[in-house]
């Protein structure tokens, strides 16, 4: 009795023990389920997540290649017009270089021109320039293709057309004022310029310069539009402005005076009309 006792208590303590063990492998089991199962939504979420990212990623993609598209199609169209501009302006350049050697060598008369152009007109400093236009005989000669002659040829053709006399009156105005000579042209008043001792111009009353600075002016006449005229301004050392007729050399209205010029001034920048330079300004009312 005692021995079966004893196996029926040892057999009693086994079942308990291994219902202890079994149901500590079933919590362990079922916590590592549950841990198992978070980590796996947790996974899931996470594919989402990328899914999202992979999708957002693929329309930023889609996005900027239209938009590098774009941008390379503007790149070459600006690189086609910079190329298009820098040929332009390498011709204005070569333009500009060839105006520039043009007025350095028409801006002045030689010595041995000044001399020959004011014998006879010159009186304590002063040149008569009516004078030198009577005494040399220059006369007005039409040019059907409007191009400005080289002042020696004015001088050896005894004229030209306005832009001729133009450059020709600004050449000797400069040539004068930097050799100390003053400059005489005629202004409306009461009394007579004499070009010579015989000729004069009645209602007109000489003018004495101190040429500080020359420039020669063309613009449209508001009488037609298709018709230029071109005079030569001059600025005195008494910081007046005075707009001179080179036919004439006398006073005239500044190229903006609405009376006979219309809006707009045009710098003469070459020995070609059709390439002047033009700073279109409205007239002050």
């Amino acid at each position: 009795m005692d021995t079966l006792a004893k196996v029926f208590g040892a057999t009693m303590v086994f079942f308990f023990v291994l219902s202890m063990y079994v149901s500590h492998l079933y919590f362990d089991a079922e916590y590592r389920y549950e841990m198992c199962s978070a980590r796996n939504n947790d996974l899931l979420l996470r594919v989402d997540q990328l899914e999202t990212s992979i999708s957002n990623i693929k329309s930023d993609y889609l996005s900027l290649s239209s938009e590098y598209n774009s941008l390379e199609y503007e790149y070459y169209d600006l690189q086609d017009r910079y190329n298009r501009l820098r040929a332009v302006v390498s011709q204005y350049g070569e333009e500009i270089n060839y105006v520039y050697d043009w007025l350095s060598k028409n801006g002045r008369l030689s010595d041995k021109q000044f001399s020959e152009e004011v014998s006879g007109c010159v009186s304590y400093k002063v040149i008569n320039y009516p004078c030198v236009l009577f005494r040399r005989g220059y006369h007005y000669i039409p040019d059907p293709v409007d191009k400005a002659k080289p002042v020696s040829q004015f001088i050896s053709d005894r004229g030209g057309d306005c832009e001729d006399y133009a450059f020709y009156a600004a050449a000797l105005f400069r040539t004068a004022s930097s050799n100390g000579y003053l400059l005489r042209v005629a202004k409306p008043g009461l009394g007579r310029f004499f070009l010579t001792s015989r000729w004069y111009y009645p209602g007109e009353v000489p003018l004495e310069i101190n040429v500080v600075d020359v420039n020669v002016m063309c613009g449209d006449t508001s009488l037609d539009s298709n018709v230029a005229h071109c005079i030569v301004s001059v600025l005195g050392a008494d910081g007046k402005t005075y707009y001179i007729e080179p036919q004439t050399g006398e006073i005239t209205l500044p190229l903006l005076d609405p009376q006979y010029y219309a809006p707009g001034v045009v710098f003469v920048m070459g020995d070609d009309l059709r390439s002047f330079y033009r700073a279109v300004e409205e007239v002050e009312k």
